[in-house]
């Protein structure tokens, strides 16, 4: 995991941390021992040290199972995806089964995209739209994007637009660092219809790997031949 470069590795464990062999040892561990999370990681357990993961009903155990309920949550990141479902779990466990978090401080990442939520008005005309027309608010992680509807540039997010005729509308947000992203909505007379985007950083170095048969030839990286196992910085490029 560390050699593939990712910004975020997750590693869920939802097992028991208790030891069902603990009276054969003379030693008093329990179950799974705590692993610190090392950097860029979070490592998820479905219980804490010495305790019992429920088997749930269903196909899932209690863990798994509140945790796909989150999963595909645009609005939530990965750190509120395990809050949440650890919440969930103590809940409905009543405090049986208490989930636990390692972690190292990592940017806000999410991993379901933008979702698309309407509304139903306060009241039918009140809202200051006209009977064939709607609202639309945009929103993005990080703000400031800079909004075009139908190829027509807006203001940046967060942003409300209202007097928009019923229909289909695309959507485009942009912001300078970070890959662009594009969306279709329709928009419903007399509805607020939210749009919520959550744009990538541009990738701007990447991995080179050599594989060889046989596996002992000796590889030369712009006419240098010294040993990689610390790697090397390329430009982009050929």
């Amino acid at each position: 995991m560390e050699e593939a470069g990712n910004k975020l590795n997750i590693v869920i464990l939802d097992a028991c941390r208790n030891n069902p062999f603990k009276r054969s040892f003379r030693s008093s561990t329990k179950g799974l021992a705590r692993m610190d999370a090392p950097k860029g990681s979070l490592i998820a357990y479905a219980t804490g040290p010495g305790s019992v993961a429920a088997d749930g009903e269903g196909r899932n155990g209690l863990f798994t199972g509140e945790l796909l309920r989150n999963l595909s949550r645009s609005d939530l990141s990965v750190r509120d995806v395990f809050r949440e479902t650890g919440l969930a779990v103590m809940q409905a466990s009543g405090d049986e089964q208490i989930p636990w978090v390692s972690s190292t401080p990592f940017r806000k990442v999410f991993l379901a995209r933008g979702s698309t939520l309407v509304q139903e008005p306060v009241a039918s005309d009140a809202t200051g739209t006209g009977s064939g027309s709607g609202t639309l608010k945009v929103k993005s992680t990080p703000s400031g994007a800079v909004v075009y509807m139908d190829g027509v540039r807006q203001k940046t997010t967060p942003l409300k637009i209202s007097q928009i005729k019923a229909g289909e509308v695309q959507v485009r947000v942009a912001k300078q660092g970070y890959e662009s992203e594009t969306k279709r909505i329709r928009i419903n007379a007399g509805r607020t219809a939210t749009l919520s985007f959550y744009l990538d950083e541009v990738v701007r170095t990447g991995r080179l790997y050599v594989n060889a048969e046989p596996s002992n030839a000796r590889v030369r990286i712009l006419n240098i031949g010294p040993a990689y196992s610390r790697g090397m910085e390329l430009d982009a490029g050929q």
